[in-house]
């Protein structure tokens, strides 16, 4: 086994020791509701969740996102649905 290999391995194995580190801690994370005026600090956008709907109406999306700090938090609120009203 070369050095080379042992170290590819190494950082595979933290590659993926960070991914299910994300993961656990997104889980962790309580989702809280947007009021108007309430303070946004996003620094960086890692997931967008809005519910499908075969119609247009207010449907209730997440965003999930990291602050300044690195800190994640997830936010929910209200939206249009890019639905197709069929016009019934």
């Amino acid at each position: 086994m070369t050095i080379r290999t042992v170290f590819l391995a190494g950082a595979a194995a933290a590659a993926l020791l960070a991914c299910a580190t994300q993961a656990s801690a997104d889980e962790n994370v309580v989702v809280e509701p947007y009021h108007y005026g309430m303070h946004l600090d996003v620094a960086k956008v890692v997931n967008w969740d809005v519910p499908e709907s075969t119609t247009t109406k207010v449907v209730t999306a997440t965003m999930t996102y990291l602050d300044s700090q690195g800190q994640m938090h997830k936010m929910s609120y209200p939206r249009m649905a890019e639905g197709i009203d069929s016009g019934d």
